[in-house]
Formats: C-alpha cells, sequence, structure tokens
C-alpha cells in the first residue's frame, strides 16, 4: 500500500520502509499459497492511477481473509499472512519477527520421520 501511495503522489518518495513493503509482499505470497487466490483481485481500469487508487482502497477497506471455505490452513500462518498484509506498515510484523515466527512454526511442525528420513 504504501509503495501505491508514492506511485499516486500521495506520499513522499523514500519515506518507507523497503522492508515493510517486504514483508507486505511476503504476506501476498504466504496468502496466495495457503489459500489458492490473491488477497486482493486487481481491476480491470485502463488507467493506471484509477488503477492503483482503486487498488489501495479495497487494500484499505478490504482486508483479505482466510474464508471457512479455504483449505484448512493453520490458524497461526492465516494469522501471519493477515498480519503481513495489513494496509498501515506499522501494524505489519518487522521482518526479523516474520523469520522468528516461521522459523518457530517449521520446528513446531516437523515432518514425520521413517527410519531417520523425514517425509518431504
Amino acid at each position: 500500500p504504501e509503495v501505491l501511495r508514492v506511485l499516486m503522489g500521495v506520499a513522499p518518495a523514500g519515506k518507507h520502509d523497503p522492508l515493510a513493503a517486504d514483508v507486505y509482499s511476503f504476506g501476498a505470497v504466504l496468502f496466495e499459497a495457503l489459500t489458492g487466490r490473491l488477497p486482493v483481485e486487481p481491476g480491470r481500469e485502463a488507467d493506471p492511477t484509477v488503477l492503483a487508487a482503486d487498488l489501495l482502497a479495497r487494500i484499505v477497506t478490504q482486508p483479505p481473509a482466510v474464508r471457512s471455505g479455504d483449505p484448512p490452513v493453520p490458524s497461526s500462518l492465516a494469522a501471519l499472512a493477515r498480519r503481513c498484509l495489513a494496509a498501515d506498515p506499522a501494524r505489519r510484523p518487522a521482518a526479523a519477527q516474520l523469520v522468528e515466527h516461521l522459523d518457530g512454526y517449521l520446528h513446531r511442525r516437523r515432518p514425520a520421520r521413517v527410519l531417520g528420513v523425514g517425509l518431504c
């Protein structure tokens, strides 16, 4: 969202934390991997400024959520995706927190082992 604001001329360039934008991007990839759909569908407007404004408005007013009809998604990963996709960068986890959370999740969810070999 903050990059869209810069592109639209609503926010000054260089005033946003690029790692926060990366966390948002990771959240979008995680959301799609968990649900099979994009967190926010792009519009069909031809004018890039109108398209950016529409996309930003939907990001701010309709935060993506994992729906009950989605494939089974671990609640901790669904919550992490939701936090990463916060429209306000200050509400997203820091990149280091994101790494810690994912590392903790992976260590709690080790695959079953058969004859000492992981089933990956």
